[in-house]
């Protein structure tokens, strides 16, 4: 009731859960529903559909800041680097100061 009462009252502005239910119970929390198990769903199809034309199991490295909430969705095992885009360029970065010098 607390929790409740404090949302009311603007305290808290977001809850984050561990999983999100199918199933809700307005149009807010239906839409945030799709986006997130749509999202995830469309990951795992996308590489269900990538594995089967290779032929083989793939290792799948998820990235991004939404990406945390995204993995717990997902039934495809993946590995979660937040950071692997600035690592990358980071890496280009110093080969190119390399390359010039």
């Amino acid at each position: 009731q607390r929790l409740l009462a404090d949302c009311r009252a603007g305290k808290i502005d977001r809850i984050l859960v561990k999983s999100i239910s199918r199933f809700a119970r307005n149009t807010i929390d239906c839409m945030r529903s799709g986006i997130m198990l749509g999202t995830a769903s469309m990951l795992d199809g996308m590489i269900a559909r990538m594995e089967a034309e290779l032929g083989v199991k793939t290792t799948v490295i998820l990235t991004g800041g939404i990406g945390k909430f995204i993995l717990p969705l997902c039934s495809t095992q993946m590995i979660y680097d937040e950071d692997l885009l600035i690592k990358g360029l980071a890496a280009l970065y110093q080969e190119n100061r390399r390359l010039a010098e």
